[in-house]
Protein backbone atom coordinates (compact mmCIF):
# COMPACT_ATOMS: atom_id res chain seq x y z
CA UNK A 1 0.00 0.00 0.00
CA UNK A 2 1.37 3.23 -0.57
CA UNK A 3 0.83 6.71 1.02
CA UNK A 4 -0.56 9.37 -1.18
CA UNK A 5 0.20 12.96 0.07
CA UNK A 6 -0.33 13.32 3.70
CA UNK A 7 -2.46 10.91 5.34
CA UNK A 8 -6.01 11.58 6.52
CA UNK A 9 -6.65 11.56 9.64
CA UNK A 10 -9.45 9.76 10.49
CA UNK A 11 -11.89 9.98 13.71
CA UNK A 12 -15.44 8.34 13.56
CA UNK A 13 -18.39 6.82 15.88
CA UNK A 14 -16.95 3.22 14.95
CA UNK A 15 -13.29 4.06 15.90
CA UNK A 16 -13.50 6.52 18.70
CA UNK A 17 -11.11 4.39 20.88
CA UNK A 18 -8.33 4.03 17.97
CA UNK A 19 -6.20 6.12 16.29
CA UNK A 20 -6.96 6.14 12.48
CA UNK A 21 -4.94 7.01 9.42
CA UNK A 22 -6.63 6.98 5.46
CA UNK A 23 -4.46 5.99 2.56
CA UNK A 24 -5.05 5.49 -0.81
CA UNK A 25 -3.12 4.69 -3.90
CA UNK A 26 -2.61 6.55 -7.12
CA UNK A 27 -3.28 2.99 -9.42
CA UNK A 28 -6.22 1.62 -7.45
CA UNK A 29 -9.38 2.34 -6.37
CA UNK A 30 -8.98 1.59 -2.89
CA UNK A 31 -8.25 3.50 0.64
CA UNK A 32 -7.67 1.68 3.48
CA UNK A 33 -7.94 2.83 7.15
CA UNK A 34 -4.96 1.73 9.36
CA UNK A 35 -4.93 1.51 13.00
CA UNK A 36 -1.83 3.24 13.85
CA UNK A 37 -1.71 1.78 17.34
CA UNK A 38 -1.61 -1.93 15.94
CA UNK A 39 0.06 -1.26 12.40
CA UNK A 40 -3.28 -2.94 10.55
CA UNK A 41 -5.49 -2.09 8.11
CA UNK A 42 -8.76 -1.81 9.76
CA UNK A 43 -11.00 -1.54 6.55
CA UNK A 44 -10.60 -1.16 2.96
CA UNK A 45 -13.07 1.39 0.81
CA UNK A 46 -13.65 1.80 -2.51
CA UNK A 47 -14.30 5.23 -3.24
CA UNK A 48 -17.22 6.59 -5.21
CA UNK A 49 -17.99 9.63 -6.91
CA UNK A 50 -21.69 9.44 -8.64
CA UNK A 51 -21.15 9.81 -12.70
CA UNK A 52 -17.80 8.59 -12.51
CA UNK A 53 -15.28 5.80 -12.01
CA UNK A 54 -12.54 6.34 -9.78
CA UNK A 55 -9.19 4.69 -10.87
CA UNK A 56 -7.00 6.71 -8.43
CA UNK A 57 -6.43 8.81 -5.24
CA UNK A 58 -3.47 10.89 -5.89
CA UNK A 59 -3.49 13.08 -2.75
CA UNK A 60 -4.80 12.77 0.56
CA UNK A 61 -5.33 15.22 3.37
CA UNK A 62 -7.26 16.53 6.30
CA UNK A 63 -8.19 20.18 6.62
CA UNK A 64 -6.21 21.74 9.63
CA UNK A 65 -9.39 23.34 11.12
CA UNK A 66 -12.44 21.90 9.77
CA UNK A 67 -11.37 18.30 9.98
CA UNK A 68 -12.88 17.64 6.32
CA UNK A 69 -10.77 15.35 4.34
CA UNK A 70 -9.79 16.29 0.60
CA UNK A 71 -8.59 13.98 -2.24
CA UNK A 72 -6.93 14.37 -6.03
CA UNK A 73 -9.26 11.67 -7.67
CA UNK A 74 -8.05 9.93 -11.00
CA UNK A 75 -11.47 9.77 -12.80
CA UNK A 76 -11.95 7.44 -16.52
CA UNK A 77 -12.96 9.42 -19.14
CA UNK A 78 -11.75 13.14 -17.93
CA UNK A 79 -8.41 14.74 -18.51
CA UNK A 80 -6.19 16.40 -15.31
CA UNK A 81 -7.63 15.48 -11.87
CA UNK A 82 -11.18 16.17 -10.15
CA UNK A 83 -10.43 17.93 -6.31
CA UNK A 84 -12.99 16.33 -4.23
CA UNK A 85 -13.80 16.31 -0.67
CA UNK A 86 -13.53 12.47 0.83
CA UNK A 87 -15.68 10.97 3.48
CA UNK A 88 -12.97 9.06 4.93
CA UNK A 89 -15.46 6.73 6.75
CA UNK A 90 -17.16 5.35 3.61
CA UNK A 91 -15.32 6.47 0.42
CA UNK A 92 -18.31 8.89 -0.94
CA UNK A 93 -16.75 11.53 -2.66
CA UNK A 94 -17.92 15.20 -3.50
CA UNK A 95 -16.73 16.75 -6.80
CA UNK A 96 -15.42 20.65 -6.52
CA UNK A 97 -13.93 20.55 -9.71
CA UNK A 98 -11.67 19.37 -12.35
CA UNK A 99 -8.00 20.86 -11.07
CA UNK A 100 -7.32 20.70 -14.70
CA UNK A 101 -3.30 19.17 -14.64
CA UNK A 102 -2.09 16.16 -13.16
CA UNK A 103 -1.26 16.88 -9.49
CA UNK A 104 0.12 14.69 -7.54
CA UNK A 105 -0.55 15.68 -4.30
CA UNK A 106 -2.12 17.81 -2.05
CA UNK A 107 -1.21 19.46 1.66
CA UNK A 108 -2.86 22.36 3.79
CA UNK A 109 -0.96 24.50 5.47
CA UNK A 110 -2.15 25.48 8.95
CA UNK A 111 -3.84 28.25 8.28
CA UNK A 112 -6.12 26.48 5.65
CA UNK A 113 -4.71 27.06 2.60
CA UNK A 114 -4.25 24.43 -0.20
CA UNK A 115 -1.39 23.76 -1.86
CA UNK A 116 -1.19 21.39 -4.51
Amino acid sequence: MAYASNPAIVNGVNYRKTNLIAGASPFQDSMWLVNLDLLTVVRRLGPTLPGFTITGINGLTTHPTTGEHYAILKVSGVSGRILAKINALTGVCTQIGNLGDNFSSISFRDDGQLLA
